[in-house]
């Protein structure tokens, strides 16, 4: 259980932390710190994270393409999101598509790095209301955390 929950961990930073080094075009970055978190979207993200991470995961053929993909531009890796069919059926089951999924992640993320004091990739791409409303909806916070740390398959359904 403890290799699978590293394996899941690692797999969760893999499929979706920006790299160290990664910059965002300057459409991406005004996308992310101009995603308005609420209750529905930030719940819908993290269940689809959970579960983007387990389909991976089951997948041999997704993970083979993990190394490929993550050297991609994050607006390439949102055009391959949505054209895979399994991950897009997981995406509109959860309401969202690729770019509303991949930006709103990035955006919850560095929320959640900005509120818990974290510097990375992703300072300064919090905006305030998002910082703001985790700071309001710790119980997100936390199952957001969760999902992190166990690339979704510790996130319990609320």
């Amino acid at each position: 259980m403890i290799r699978q929950t590293a394996s899941m961990i690692a797999l969760t930073v893999v499929l979706c932390a920006p790299a160290a080094a990664e910059t965002f075009s300057p459409a991406m970055t005004k996308a992310i710190q101009g995603f308005k978190l609420d209750t529905a979207g930030a719940n819908a993200i993290i269940k689809t994270q959970g579960e983007l991470s387990q389909h991976v995961m089951k997948n041999p053929e997704a993970m083979k393409s993990l190394a490929t993909t993550m050297k991609a531009p994050l607006e390439e890796r949102i055009a391959l999101l949505g054209k895979d069919p399994a991950q897009s059926a997981v995406l509109k089951a959860n309401g969202l598509g690729a770019r509303d999924y991949s930006v709103g992640l990035i955006a919850l993320r560095a929320a959640a790095w900005a509120v818990q004091g974290r510097s990375g990739p992703l300072t300064g791409l919090a905006s305030p209301a998002n910082i703001g409303f985790l700071k309001a909806n710790p119980a997100i916070l936390a199952r957001f955390n969760e999902g992190e740390m166990g690339g979704g398959l510790l996130t319990k359904p609320r």
